[in-house]
């Protein structure tokens, strides 16, 4: 998952994310603020990565792949 960087996503959790942490599968996402810390704090199969970051949006994947084989 991807949201572009406005201030508005910093502060509000779109109800996608409800969704997703629904079926309890490893989430990728590019998120920052309050969002994030929220996720990294109440979703054990979230992995953030920042924008632009290329090689952290990779580790985050390496790392999700990891939750999924331990399901």
């Amino acid at each position: 998952m991807h949201l572009n960087d406005i201030p508005a996503f910093r502060r509000v959790l779109p109800s996608k994310i409800f969704e997703y942490t629904t079926l309890k599968r490893s989430i990728v996402a590019r998120l920052s603020g309050y969002f994030a810390k929220f996720l990294v704090d109440n979703v054990p199969y979230v992995t953030i990565f920042n924008s632009g970051d290329v090689d952290g949006c990779v580790d985050a994947i390496k790392k999700s792949r990891k939750f999924r084989n331990k399901r």
